[in-house]
Order: C-alpha cells, then sequence, then structure tokens
C-alpha cells in the first residue's frame, strides 16, 4: 500500500481487513495466506490475470491451490501468469521440486543473493552469518537460502540416509 501510494497509483479503496486495494483504473490486488485448503477455497470464485505464490517451497498445499483454485481462476484471461517465488526446498520430494523437474513447459529462473542489485556486501553478510551460525558457506542452509542451490539439508529429515 505505501508503495502503491508511493508511486502515485490513484487508490479507489483499500481494506488492510480484507488483503485488497482497488486502483481507479479498476484492476486490484488481493493478498490472501495459504495456510490450509480453507485458506486457499477463500479464493474459489475470483478470477486472476496474475497470481504470485511467495516462499512456494513451505507451500503444504500448493499442487491444491494451484491445481482446484488458481488455474480454474486463471482461464478467464488467455494471458494469465502464474509465478512461484521462494528458495529451494529444505528436503526432497515436495511440489516445487516436482515442478521445477518435471514441468518443463513452465518457464524456470533462478539467481543467488549476490545477483540482487538492491544488496550490497553480499559476501561480507554471507560470512557473518556463517561466524554466527558456526558454519561455512558449504552449509546446506547456505548454499540453499542465500546461493539458490538444490541441496538438501539432512539435518531437516526425520530418517537420515533412509533408503526403499
Amino acid at each position: 500500500l505505501e508503495l502503491a501510494k508511493s508511486l502515485g497509483m490513484n487508490i479507489e479503496r483499500e481494506s488492510k481487513a480484507d488483503g485488497e486495494i482497488l486502483f481507479s483504473n479498476g484492476s486490484n490486488i488481493l493478498f490472501k495466506g495459504n495456510s490450509n485448503a480453507s485458506e486457499a477455497d477463500k479464493l474459489l470464485g475470483y478470477k486472476f490475470s496474475y497470481a504470485v505464490i511467495d516462499e512456494a517451497q513451505n507451500q503444504t498445499n500448493l499442487m491444491y491451490l494451484i491445481d482446484t483454485v488458481l488455474s480454474p481462476a486463471m482461464t478467464d484471461y488467455e494471458d494469465s501468469r502464474l509465478v512461484l517465488i521462494g528458495t529451494p526446498p529444505r528436503v526432497p520430494h515436495t511440489a516445487v521440486e516436482k515442478i521445477w523437474k518435471e514441468y518443463h513447459e513452465w518457464h524456470h529462473y533462478s539467481w543467488d543473493m549476490s545477483m540482487n542489485p538492491f544488496l550490497h556486501n553480499v559476501e561480507e553478510y554471507i560470512a557473518s552469518i556463517c561466524r554466527s551460525k558456526g558454519m561455512t558457506e558449504d552449509a546446506p542452509f547456505i548454499q540453499r537460502e542465500m546461493k539458490g542451490l538444490w541441496v538438501w539439508d539432512t539435518e531437516a529429515q526425520l530418517f537420515k540416509d533412509y533408503k526403499t
């Protein structure tokens, strides 16, 4: 809301309670949570030309949200876009991993913190995180969260090295 105002966008109505900003040109932005299927179901009946799922790697019902809720809601627009944002997941066999590796018709983009033009002294920041946590840059956390690499955190797995 502050960003829209700072850009001089004409706001007709705003509702923090509903998570919605309606602009005078008729477009709107809607912010919603997705902690469970009933939260996702609150989006049923809407139509979207553009949807962004932030921190997609942490969404427990991601495929339900995509397949049951958002995909049908985006059919009203020929040029609709669904964007998933986040880091690689901590553990294997997640919906995000499946999308990344098997959805070849989707566009995939990847970068690390050092490529963000708004961040400065990234290597220094990473070194300070390593020092504070007592780890090296080879640690899965650093590789995944800072470098954007697909590295599993075996400490986050319930049964490490379990093979079937």
